[in-house]
């Protein structure tokens, strides 16, 4: 895990002064860490990701990873601090209580606590480490999609099987006359619907399959296929919008040597993030053309759309 050294809780006030803003950060310019957080937790959650086995002090150890790190969370204490805000998370008990800071609750805005200044860059570290720890142990292929042919091919196969039973055992004569009985005796009507059940069972597993054999689902690409480019991608935008530099140089650097602590060797991804940020923006701005209802096309009523 991230380890907490007495000097980099002073970093926000070591900052060369050749790198210090020459005028203090803009009013309102403040940072809040809960889109990040949520994405790592979810993605965490949704493929049952354990505890990693190395942390960014093992991450730091490779060439260039610590000035990397320093660079990254430096940059970011230079454009928001003190003004970092962040819902409390389990996450954080370790550094600091997140109650503790000062408290923003603007109705319709957000609610949240100021992360106290001191362990601010403790809290970036931390951070960052969970990300990168999140990227190396995602698979490499999302999950497939689940668009309903396996339930659609169920229910047809139930309703048809079910549909034969019903029908063997209506054409049994003691049933018939048990059911015209019990209809007569009680005055209901209804007698002619409950000897078409099975007609009903067979019309509605016709119905499934033709559904299966008439419409089919469109997969338009508005990420990479690669979970681990996907949320690599995330981050480095996310630092990217923090920092308010472009991080592919040090990201590309972390990356290596988060693959390095694991003992794996980096995906050849790693080496061209900036191509994979171009053909990620390239993907999104195609399928927002696509949706768009004065330029795109009518899509047809037996095709559906999901984005992958």
């Amino acid at each position: 895990m991230a380890k907490i050294e007495p000097s980099q809780a002073r970093i926000a006030s070591q900052v060369p002064r050749r790198e210090r803003p020459e005028k203090a950060p803009e009013k309102g310019r403040s940072l809040v860490l809960d889109d990040l957080l949520a994405v790592v937790h979810d993605m965490r959650k949704t493929y049952h990701l354990p505890e990693a086995r190395f942390g960014l002090e093992q991450i730091e150890q490779e060439a260039g990873a610590k000035s990397a790190a320093e660079r990254i969370v430096r940059s970011t204490l230079v454009r928001h601090a003190p003004a970092i805000y962040s819902k409390p998370d389990p996450m954080f008990d370790k550094i600091c209580k997140v109650r503790r800071g000062k408290r923003i609750n603007k109705p319709w805005l957000y609610s949240g606590w100021r992360i106290p200044p001191a362990h601010a860059a403790h809290v970036l570290r931390l951070l960052l480490e969970r990300a990168l720890q999140t990227i190396v142990q995602l698979p490499k292929k999302w999950p497939p999609l689940k668009d309903g042919t396996r339930e659609l091919k169920l229910l047809a196969l139930h309703c048809e099987k079910l549909a034969k039973e019903i029908d063997g055992v209506f054409k049994r004569r003691e049933v018939f006359d048990r059911a015209s009985a019990y209809f007569s005796e009680s005055h209901r009507p209804g007698l002619d619907q409950f000897f078409r059940q099975a007609e009903e069972l067979q019309r509605a597993a016709e119905t499934a399959r033709a559904i299966l054999a008439n419409t089919r689902v469109v997969k338009q690409k508005t990420d990479s296929p690669n979970p681990q480019v996907s949320f690599a991608l995330y981050l480095i935008g996310w630092f990217e919008a923090s920092t308010g530099k472009k991080q592919y140089v040090p990201f590309k650097t972390l990356l290596d040597a988060a693959y390095a602590a694991n003992e794996m060797d980096p995906p050849p991804w790693v080496d061209r993030l900036e191509i994979e940020m171009t053909r990620h923006r390239a993907r999104r701005k195609a399928w927002a053309k696509s949706i768009t209802v004065s330029s795109a096309p009518p899509i047809p009523s037996k095709s559906l759309q999901i984005p992958t």
